[in-house]
């Protein structure tokens, strides 16, 4: 029997119910042409039916691996996805999905899934392989705080302290960044009872008070920070280190002193005559060489050693900057800097003064004859109301969060932008659409008694990705995902894409579509009303989601507007689908339904 006699009487079996008969008939169709995809993806649909889930698995899977090898990674990912369905405890399949996810740059999922597996070895008790793949997820996503964070514990639990300590250390920068002080000052405080004598500690102890602008306590760890100093005879940060606390501090005899002894030093030895037969050269400053200015500032930069061994350099500090400057913590509108270990950026280093169009669519005309309908405007307007603002357009206008503190003036990280002011911030993004509870979706796999800090500092990450990956990518995927009736999925996909206005239309109405398929009409007809107002579609596209729209009124039980929508779209297309039955179903008598010849004429846009 031939390929296609054995597809229809596989049907055939299925709708009387005889699944084995039709698994069979798969089964032998898939062996005489195994490169049909098509048909291992509906014996697998068959086999969950007939609720053989390690058969169907077994199928999917080799789907995947078929779609992953030739190339498409999203059609792979939708496929495992619904692997997941039947066992999400897979760590093969995680760690397979973390790999597609990665490739596809969509990290925030890619990070999901390292999370489950994170989770189990955390419970069976795998330090190291938690550690590996904690550094492996901090590698495709190095800004996130929380992943950074959760590696730090993880260190710091498997007992090694300096790993540690350095990554404390750039978590403490970037709360700084944030001016997330409190958070900053907990982590501080903490690494001061292990590393008391640690430089890159206390001086990120000196530089959190003079932000916070609390005198006594930066004074008494600058104190204790230049005696280390002076241990070490690290005289450039001494010399720096004293200046920063004359500036608050100007009686202060013991910062005083270093400072006129280390002066002096430098006085004699510049005024000490060459030595016999030397050549005296004009020789440029060294990394760690301080050039003294005729206005007395010290610009050049200091290596400082940092937790692993490496150098990082820090400013030393530049004018005599007054008291009352000093004391001023807005943003840190002042003077020069002071040495730091903390990331990238200068400890104490505050700069000064640093800080395709749419279609003009026209209106349309509405004629009015014999039945009362509502145009396009009138559909679009009530809409609005309906929704209580215009729909979104993510992407076009910035929005500030409430609440942060200002962001200091900064210096710059060296290779990352300085922070704008008014950048958009997705977490208010994130709650107009619904992508909050998708967010938390994506942290919970995260095991229970996890720090709350971290997860709040990892979904924080994972919304700030959100907003700035690919939209196309997640349109293709929430396709993808549709296409293997996976819904829920989808619908978080398209809320990510929709945040784009080259596909808002077609986000919004993928939307309704799966809110349909999922039972929710009310969020449907939302979604619906969205994309209605989307500018510069086709009359067909119009026509099309004024249908879907009357689908979901009628599915919610609203049979006024539904019957509004069915006639708008019957006076333009009375062969439209079964716009004609639908308009007919809701008349009261056969004599209502309009004629073709007292429609309303409507012009779409």
């Amino acid at each position: 029997m031939n390929k296609e006699k054995l597809i229809d009487r596989a049907q055939k079996y299925i709708q009387k119910g005889y699944l084995d008969k039709a698994i069979a008939d798969y089964r032998e169709i898939s062996e005489m042409d195994p490169a049909d995809i098509s048909i291992r993806l509906r014996l697998g649909d068959l086999l969950v039916k007939a609720n053989q889930k390690e058969g169907a698995i077994k199928e999917y899977g080799e789907v995947a691996r078929i779609y992953a090898h030739k190339g498409f990674y999203l059609k792979a990912i939708a496929v495992y996805k619904q692997v997941m369905k039947l066992d999400e405890t897979s760590l093969d399949v995680h760690h397979k999905l973390a790999d597609l996810y990665t490739r596809q740059r969509l990290i925030v999922d890619a990070v999901s899934e390292y999370s489950h597996i994170v989770s189990a070895f955390e419970k069976k008790g795998k330090t190291s392989d938690v550690l590996e793949l904690l550094k492996k997820m901090v590698s495709i996503d190095p800004e996130n705080v929380g992943l950074k964070l959760k590696l730090a514990e993880t260190y710091k639990n498997s007992g090694y302290k300096e790993d540690a300590l350095s990554e404390y250390c750039w978590v403490v920068d970037r709360f700084f960044l944030q001016a997330k002080l409190d958070k900053a000052e907990k982590i501080l405080l903490e690494l001061y009872k292990s590393h008391g004598k640690e430089p890159m500690v206390m001086e990120g102890l000196c530089e959190l008070y003079r932000r916070k602008g609390e005198t006594s306590r930066f004074s008494d760890y600058a104190q204790s920070l230049l005696d280390v100093y002076t241990e070490r005879l690290d005289k450039e940060k001494m010399k720096a280190l004293s200046k920063a606390v004359l500036e608050v501090f100007p009686a202060n005899e013991k910062a005083r002193g270093i400072l006129r002894n280390i002066e002096a030093g430098e006085e004699a030895k510049e005024a000490a005559p060459p030595q016999c037969g030397a050549v005296k050269e004009k020789a440029s400053p060294q990394a760690g060489e301080g050039v003294i200015s005729p206005q007395g500032s010290v610009p050049k930069e200091t290596p400082l050693p940092n937790a692993g061994g490496k150098e990082k350099s820090a400013v030393l500090p530049g004018e005599e900057v007054k008291k009352q400057e000093v004391m001023e913590r807005a943003g840190g509108e002042r003077g020069e800097s002071v040495p730091s270990t903390y990331g990238e950026e200068e400890f104490f280093e505050v700069s000064i003064g640093e800080e395709e169009e749419a279609e003009v669519l026209e209106p349309i005309e509405v004629v009015e004859e014999v039945v009362e309908e509502a145009s396009i405007e009138e559909i679009i307007e009530r809409a609005g109301e309906e929704e209580g603002a215009e729909a979104p357009e993510a992407g076009l206008e910035e929005k500030e969060e409430e609440g942060l503190p200002a962001m200091p003036s900064l210096a710059a990280s060296e290779g990352e932008p300085a922070e704008k002011e008014g950048k958009e911030d997705f977490v208010d993004l994130s709650k107009e659409l619904g992508l909050e509870e998708a967010v938390d979706k994506i942290v919970s796999a995260w095991p229970e008694g996890e720090a709350r800090e971290t997860v709040e500092e990892i979904k924080a990450g994972m919304g700030e990705r959100l907003g700035h990956e690919d939209a196309e990518t997640h349109h293709n995927m929430g396709k993808a995902y549709m296409e293997m009736e996976l819904f829920a999925d989808a619908l978080r996909e398209f809320k990510i894409s929709v945040q784009n206005p080259l596909f808002e239309f077609d986000a919004y109405t993928r939307l309704g579509l799966c809110a349909m398929s999922t039972g929710a009409p009310g969020d449907a007809i939302s979604y619906y009303l969205k994309a209605l107002k989307a500018q510069g579609r086709s009359d067909e596209e119009r026509k099309g989601l004024l249908y879907e729209l009357g689908l979901a009124y009628e599915a919610a039980g609203n049979s006024v507007e539904a019957v509004e929508m069915f006639r708008t779209v019957y006076g333009t297309d009375p062969e439209y689908r079964e716009v004609s039955d639908k308009v007919k179903e809701f008349s009261e008598e056969e004599d209502d339904v309009p004629k073709d010849d007292d429609m309303i004429e409507v012009e779409f846009l």
